[in-house]
């Protein structure tokens, strides 16, 4: 597992201030300018704590330093404390001395009041109360152990993070990584936009088909509708399968088949709407022109006779091809492709 966010503790016993360096292990593969220390810290309050135990008669401090290893890969000193443990002091509280004089002073007046049976009966009694007090007495008394703790002072050493140069070659090497580095992201935003580009357009063509349905069957034999839909489920399941990471050409590739079948229809939903109106503007800005022509016979007469006649004519040959186009697209199914489109109607307005 990952070692980031993580910490460490060493322990050790010392009476003084303390210096510590971070380094790199020598294994470490860095460039041959970079510097193999990390860090340097200084940890103050051990020596004076050291000082105030070794007064009390106690010995040397414990240090415990905690490093942590956070998960951005920083490494630091994150607790540091000395301590000094006292062991616990255990006594005894006994009576043994009392209970044993009293037992000497009543045993000779026993031996003479009662028979001797009776006597080594109480004799026993006697002996079991002794053992019980005695061991009762015995038990020893605990107590907690007593530490004395001192939170230690952690100074990091900024003088020693000092930029060295870096050589030509470095230079050069770092760049040239850099700029692999952008060219690999570059390839990477490519290929992603690739492949949401033909997933979408995937979509968007089946969600059309069927959003637009009778627009669609106006322009489109059912062949051809289930040839589109055909060709769209493929396609996304090619890339939940197989294209679900491949090459960037290859997402291209399957996108410009589906626009293949699918451009073409929506073209042609487009025409049959589009193409009556155009064909429509064009006739009327005809006849405006016309009318225009024959109110400059009167209201501007600078404008000469064979100038009016080069406009006739000019509407005269848009009239023939307007009817010649739509001749040809009279004899075009509607799920053929257009015999013109709307658009080059505006080629034939320009010119006049």
């Amino acid at each position: 597992g990952s070692k980031l966010d993580s910490k460490k503790t060493i322990a050790f016993h010392h009476d003084y201030d303390i210096a510590c360096d971070l380094s790199y292990d020598a294994s470490a593969s860095l460039p041959a300018t970079a510097s193999m220390q990390i860090a340097s810290y200084n940890i103050t309050g051990v020596a004076d704590f050291a000082k105030e135990m070794a007064a009390k008669g106690l010995d040397k401090p414990k240090v415990t330093l905690t490093f942590r290893l956070d998960s951005s890969g920083l490494i630091s000193i994150s607790k540091a404390e000395a301590t000094v443990e006292v062991a616990p002091v255990a006594t005894n509280e006994t009576n043994n001395t009392n209970e044993t004089s009293a037992a000497n002073e009543t045993a000779p007046e026993e031996d003479e009041a009662t028979p001797s049976n009776e006597t080594d009966v109480n004799a026993t009694d006697a002996e079991a109360k002794t053992d019980k007090k005695g061991k009762k007495s015995k038990k020893e008394k605990k107590e907690k152990k007593k530490v004395y703790r001192q939170e230690l002072v952690v100074t990091k050493d900024h003088g020693l993070e000092v930029a060295k140069p870096h050589s030509p070659v470095e230079i050069e090497t770092s760049l040239g990584k850099l700029a692999n580095l952008q060219r690999l992201d570059q390839l990477r935003k490519e290929k992603e936009e690739a492949k949401n580009s033909v997933e979408s357009y995937s979509y968007a063509v089946k969600n059309r088909i069927y959003d637009e349905e009778e627009a669609v069957n106006a322009v489109t034999t059912e062949a051809q509708r289930e040839e589109v839909l055909a060709l769209v489920s493929e396609t996304t399941e090619w890339l939940d399968d197989e294209g679900f990471d491949c090459e960037t050409e290859k997402y291209v590739e399957k996108k410009k088949k589906v626009e293949g079948l699918a451009e073409p229809i929506f073209e042609r939903m487009a025409e049959a709407e589009a193409r009556p109106k155009a064909i429509a503007d064009a006739e009327k800005r005809l006849t405006d022109i016309r009318a225009l022509m024959k109110k400059w016979e009167k209201s501007m007469p600078q404008v000469t006779e064979d100038e009016r006649a080069d406009v006739e004519a000019l509407c005269s040959a848009a009239d023939k091809w307007i009817e010649e186009k739509k001749e040809a697209q009279a004899k075009v199914e509607a799920h053929e492709a257009p015999a013109f489109l709307a658009k080059v109607r505006c080629s034939a307005k320009g010119n006049m």
